[in-house]
């Protein structure tokens, strides 16, 4: 029988291997048992039109039963017309998905785990074939050379009209809504890595000259309005993490001195932060958005500290936090408040389980090959 955690209602005793790790933490109204998040990643397990399937449960159902203390399931579009980003992903678009989320949260809460998940927008982070063969949509009309790439022609990209992004808007709310409905506990909205939110943040992918472009206050008006959209449609208590790249790593793009302002701008909405870096629209940032093997573990952690001391809200540090001895040492040692992994639960999800029971020894470790990127890419 696979031992359980140790308690985690109360304080860790002296004994605990990890005892900064298995502190609860609040984040808003919400209990989180431990400092462990699952980080968002896609298996590409959803079935026709978006729909959650068993296969995918029994994926993020894994990581629960493993010992995270968030489960959040990875890159989820708001909708089908202009959002998605992947083949295989799930879509949040419409009630009749309401019945499966449902399963796949309780799913995740059978086993003390908080439920997230990740909403995402591509804007002009797609190719015209995932999305109907429409042009894709940004703040400015200007391509992804990644993507671009991938389609292996040029693309067109709209340039938002006011009505479309108030649809946007609108459909990051009721998607948010939805997964209230279906039980989930919180969600993260992906406001890095080069997606819709960050096109609207960074001065590299922003040229408009309205009141969504210039300044770094004008430049997340888009974020805010999503932001304060969600509170009002799901209330207080539905937690919501907010993940972002504090360095873009692209000459031009979002800098950390940008990065820490626009945190301090969005704190007052979000109950905590996810700190990340890179642009999937600039493949150059691959290597870092993922640390790949040839760079130091907890890569991008210096990223999450100089966040955390510009803000009261938790921050929670990614990127290649790949054991519980790393992760204890960033949050004992107070550069970010939760630790998120994503390669090292997919190379073992019981990882948080027997790291603490003693049982280091029988965990598969990741070795950043990033095969299980290169097979959904």
């Amino acid at each position: 029988m696979t031992p359980s955690l140790p308690p985690t209602d109360g304080k860790p005793g002296p004994s605990s291997p990890c005892p900064a790790l298995l502190e609860p933490i609040r984040l808003g109204s919400l209990l989180v048992k431990n400092r462990v998040e699952a980080a968002p990643s896609l298996p590409n397990l959803a079935g026709a039109d978006g729909f959650v399937t068993r296969e995918l449960i029994a994926y993020y159902q894994a990581k629960a039963r493993g010992g995270a203390g968030i489960v959040t399931i990875g890159e989820s579009a708001v909708d089908a017309d202009y959002a998605p980003t992947h083949g295989g992903q799930l879509l949040i678009d419409h009630d009749n998905k309401i019945s499966g989320l449902n399963a796949l949260a309780e799913a995740i809460k059978r086993y003390g785990a908080r439920a997230s998940l990740e909403l995402c927008h591509a804007g002009r982070q797609t190719t015209p074939h995932l999305i109907g063969d429409r042009q894709p949509i940004a703040p400015s009309p200007i391509p992804s050379a990644f993507h671009e790439m991938l389609a292996g022609q040029e693309i067109s990209v709209q340039e938002m009209t006011p009505a479309m992004i108030e649809q946007v808007v609108e459909n990051y709310a009721d998607a948010a809504l939805r997964l209230k409905r279906a039980g989930f506990d919180m969600v993260l909205l992906h406001g890095g890595h080069g997606w819709l939110l960050a096109q609207f943040l960074s001065p590299l992918t922003n040229k408009r000259a309205d009141e969504y472009g210039g300044t770094i206050e004008n430049r997340a008006q888009f974020s805010l309005q999503v932001l304060r959209r969600i509170r009002e449609r799901c209330g207080s208590d539905f937690a919501i993490e907010y993940r972002f790249s504090a360095d873009e790593h692209v000459p031009g793009g979002l800098q950390l001195d940008e990065a820490t302002r626009f945190a301090e701008l969005i704190e007052s909405e979000v109950d905590c932060f996810q700190v990340s870096c890179g642009m999937i629209g600039e493949p150059s940032t691959f290597p870092i958005i993922h640390p790949a093997c040839y760079l130091p573990h907890g890569r991008n952690v210096h990223l999450a500290q100089a966040i955390k001391a510009r803000v009261t809200k938790p921050v929670t540090a990614v990127g290649a936090i790949l054991d519980l001895e790393l992760g204890e040492k960033i949050v004992s040692e107070g550069s970010a408040d939760l630790v998120a992994m994503a390669r090292a639960l997919i190379a073992d999800p019981d990882l948080p389980r027997k790291g603490v029971s003693g049982r280091g020894e029988d965990i598969s470790p990741c070795i950043r090959c990033n095969e299980c990127l290169a097979r959904v890419a």
